[in-house]
Formats: C-alpha cells, structure tokens, sequence
C-alpha cells in the first residue's frame, strides 16, 4: 500500500519522541523534512519553552531561502530561541549547547565536527541519504542511528515525488589535439588529453605499488590521485560536450552543476556560486533565463519551481552529493512528471568509476548509458 505524505510526517515524528528525542530522520528530498522539523520544533517549545535551540545549516543561504519561510509558514514566527549556525563554525563554538540542536545535512559533518555533538541530550539529525560509511561514523562517533528511513525510490513509488530517468553521456579525451600544458617549471610543452592522463595514471599507479606500509609513498600515491582527478575534473572535451548539449536545449529551464566557479561561467551566461554579485537563483524560478550554473550552492536544501532537467558536468564517487543533485528536479508539480538528469562522463577513465559508484543506488532500469 502507498504510503501519502502526512503518514510520513507522522510515523518520523513518533520514531523521534519514542526514542527520546535523539536521533537521524533520513527521509528523501523533497517529501518534507523541513515541515518535520518545525513540528519537532513546536513539541520542544511546548514542554520546554526557554530551551536554547541550534540549527545548524551546511550553507548560510539556507536560513534566508529554507528554514525561516519553513518556520513562519508553519509556526507563525522564527521563534526566539532559535539560533541558526553553519557546519563550519562548530569548531569555533566556547559555549557548546548541550540541550537540543538540529542538524541539517547531517552526511556533511566531517567526522571531527561529529565529536562536538557527542555529549548532547537531544539531537535531531536530517538527511535525505547516508552511504554506509557516514552511517558508521555517525554511529560510533556521535553514538547517533538512523531512527526513520524513507528513500528516494520509495517516494518515487508512492507518487511523492517526481519519476526520474538518468542519461549518462559518455565522450572521450582527446587524443589529437596538443592544448594540454604539460612538463614542470624547468621544462613544458603541449600534449594531447588521452597522453596527458595516461601519463598521471602511469604516475598514480607507480605510487600505489610503493605505497603499501610506506608514509611517504602514501603522500604521493595522493598526490598523484588528486592531479588526476583535477585533470578529469577541467578536461575541455567534456566541458565542450556539455555546452554543445545545452546549446541543443536552449529552450528549455535546465539547472547545471559545474565542477568549479570558472566552468560554470563558462557553461552559462547565468551563473550562482559564493562569487555571484546578482541573486541569481530568483531570476531563474521566475523563469528570466533558461539555463543557470552553479557549483555547491544549490546541493541542498532549494526548491525550483518548474525543473524538469539537470545536468552534471562532474561527478564525484559519492552516492549522498549525486542524491542530493538529483532531487533538485524531482518537486511533483503535476501527474506523469518525469526528470531527466544527464551526467557526463569520460569513457576508459577512472571518472566511468566515479559515475558507476555515485549511480549504485539507481535501478539499472532508471539509468541510459548513451
């Protein structure tokens, strides 16, 4: 039987008082965390009106754009006893409240950050996925478990939200042309991108031999890793393909998400980042312009009416970021809405690795590889 979305609010609601107000509602994007939240919130102030309660946000833009419309919406107010704090500033905090706090995007805490919240009484933690790796930090760490689990593809099933298909667009380096800048400060020269990474593979996989019980090899088999990825990462042929791709779908609303600030800019003539001096964001839900860029800004956390598609410069390995993504355009805004998302990868690399990875969770029937 299907289950409807205020049955769902209900069930996660009773899970969090039942085990004493302390645990990690892992409900997909989309079908209603934040309302949850400001539930919980509501229950708190009852039984304990002056009890001081931190929200604490991955990104700042958060607060204006999610959690205080959420708040008067549904409590009438931003109640006083509410203070809002990102990730980044719980190393920061001398007087660490112990009495209830809320953290949102819980999957981004780094594990030194988890250490903070070990000692609270009352903890509410929210995500709409968790690779088993954070499951098992949050766990051992913060001494935190999932309490309330309901998937992505589950409320895809139930009709909650919006049906979605995935295109990966496979293309290949270059092997022609020689506009890679190559060689070190004493000597450079121009080589081709399939001779460029073959070459930092060679080096990584040189490393990786050496590496085992060696610290030093260790530093530079990551090193080598990261080069590689950021020559992945910049490769001009995939960004070509993408701006090819967008120029095929000018028509339509399409939400990028660019590797780094430069590549945004340069996907599209609308961009949103740290660096944006324009707001956007707006322009694009009134429909202003058809294609916006961004980087990590717009992850989580942000409603965009009318988005049907998305596409994906790069990927990372990680399930919970492709997740996050992904539920950008999967709002149900009407019956047989289906969301397209086109990642782009680069074939015989280890970025069809990352793809494969951050695509696990995926029915194979959802995902076309073109």
């Amino acid at each position: 039987m299907k289950k409807t979305r205020a049955q769902i609010h209900k069930e996660a609601e009773e899970c969090f008082y039942e085990n004493d107000f302390k645990g990690i509602l892992c409900i997909s994007q989309r079908v209603g965390k934040t309302y949850i939240s400001c539930m919980i919130i509501k229950k708190i102030i009852d039984l304990y009106p002056k009890l001081p309660i931190d929200v604490y946000i991955p990104f700042v833009n958060l607060i204006e754009e999610t959690w205080k419309p959420e708040l008067i919406k549904w409590l009438g107010c931003v109640p006083e006893n509410i203070t809002f704090k990102t990730h980044k500033s719980i190393n920061k905090e001398k007087d660490f409240n112990k009495n209830f706090q809320i953290i949102d995007e819980i999957h981004l805490l780094s594990n030194q950050n988890m250490t903070k919240f070990a000692l609270a009484e009352r903890v509410l933690g929210l995500t709409g996925t968790m690779n088993e790796q954070t499951r098992f930090d949050v766990s051992n760490i913060l001494n935190l478990d999932i309490i309330y689990e309901y998937s992505v593809i589950e409320a895809v099933k139930d009709g909650i939200i919006a049906d979605f298909i995935v295109n990966v667009h496979y293309c290949n380096l270059d092997n022609k042309n020689k506009n890679v800048l190559s060689g070190n400060k004493f000597k450079s020269f121009y080589s081709t991108e399939k001779s460029t990474y073959d070459y930092l593979t060679g080096v990584f996989e040189n490393y990786k031999e050496l590496a085992y019980n060696n610290t030093y090899y260790n530093v530079q088999k990551r090193f080598a890793s990261d080069k590689r990825m950021r020559f992945i990462y910049s490769s001009q042929t995939k960004i070509d393909n993408v701006k090819s791709f967008l120029n095929k779908n000018k028509n339509e609303k399409v939400l990028i998400f660019a590797s780094n600030i430069k590549t945004a800019e340069y996907l599209s003539k609308y961009s949103y980042h740290s660096k944006s001096k324009e707001d956007n964001l707006v322009k694009f839900n009134e429909n202003k312009f058809n294609h916006l860029s961004c980087c990590k800004m717009l992850n989580v956390g942000v409603t965009i009416p009318k988005l049907h598609k998305i596409v994906i410069q790069q990927l990372t390995s990680n399930e919970e970021n492709t997740s996050q993504i992904l539920a950008r355009a999967l709002n149900l805004e009407y019956e047989g809405k289906v969301a397209e998302i086109n990642i782009f990868c680069i074939r015989n690399t280890v970025d069809e690795v990352w793809v494969k990875k951050s695509l696990s969770w995926i029915p194979d029937k959802k995902i076309n590889y073109l």
